[in-house]
């Protein structure tokens, strides 16, 4: 059911997933995963979160309303990974 909103990520937003990337990457090696192995869980569980953002334009108001933090701002946990911060940018 998509609709005529859509995500524009922030360039920081690349920062943050870098950042979750890498997190992810040592995490799996320090849990016994090879190299190899913890890379490419690694990638399979950013291209899940790359799609879940996604996928937010197309249910655009769904999640939390967090005021204290920022007019608009919202949170919503997507699948079991995570909490996805995101905000309305009003025209």
């Amino acid at each position: 059911m998509p609709s005529c909103y859509s995500v524009l990520r922030n360039v920081r937003c690349d920062d943050d997933l870098e950042q979750i990337f890498n997190h992810l990457f040592e995490t799996y090696q320090e849990l016994g995963d090879r190299s190899d192995i913890a890379l490419e869980r690694a990638v399979e569980r950013l291209v899940d979160i790359e799609d879940d953002l996604a996928r937010l334009g197309d249910v655009p108001f769904q999640g939390t309303l967090e005021p204290k933090l920022m007019n608009g701002l919202r949170h919503v946990t997507k699948n079991p990974r995570g909490v996805l911060l995101y905000g309305r940018r009003d025209n």
